[in-house]
């Protein structure tokens, strides 16, 4: 675990709401479909510096299967200029975050959202309920078949 100072991002997103599982993964194959084929820009923008993040914005402990929020994302450049109906924009609000490097296969993404939690609180950190949760992704990390897990923090306990 490492704390990361995460600034607020200008992206652009895809949404469902309903039970997290299967689907989110579906919506991440569709929101790469379209970063590479069917933006207004015309251009791949699944490339090597692109930053896509999996946005999870409820606790489905506090909050019904049916009502729980999750977006796929990418973090826009300064530079880019995205206006296509597909998709949403916003600002992801930033601060710090406990970033965990974990294999990207579905039983150690199992494995983890079972022992973060836990982590945390060893470190005496306790986490912002206010900011979403993040799966973060970079071709270079899943070319080493990883991905990141940045729980929002508020500061030591």
């Amino acid at each position: 675990m490492k704390i990361e100072q995460i600034s607020d991002l200008p992206i652009v997103y895809m949404r469902r709401t309903g039970a997290y599982g299967e689907e989110n993964q579906q919506l991440m194959a569709a929101f790469k479909h379209w970063m590479t084929y069917n933006n207004t820009s015309q251009d791949n923008l699944l490339t090597d510096s692109a930053i896509i993040l999996g946005i999870i914005h409820d606790d489905p402990a506090l909050v019904s299967p049916e009502a729980c929020r999750y977006d796929t994302a990418m973090v826009l450049s300064a530079q880019q200029k995205i206006d296509d109906a597909c998709v949403q924009k916003g600002i992801l609000q930033g601060g710090n975050y406990a970033v965990f490097t974990i294999d990207h296969t579905a039983e150690a993404m199992n494995r983890a959202w079972q022992v973060v939690f836990t982590e945390l609180t060893e470190y005496d950190y306790q986490l912002d309920e206010a900011r979403p949760i993040l799966e973060r992704y970079t071709k270079s990390m899943l070319e080493k078949h990883v991905c990141e897990i940045c729980l929002p923090v508020q500061g030591k306990a």
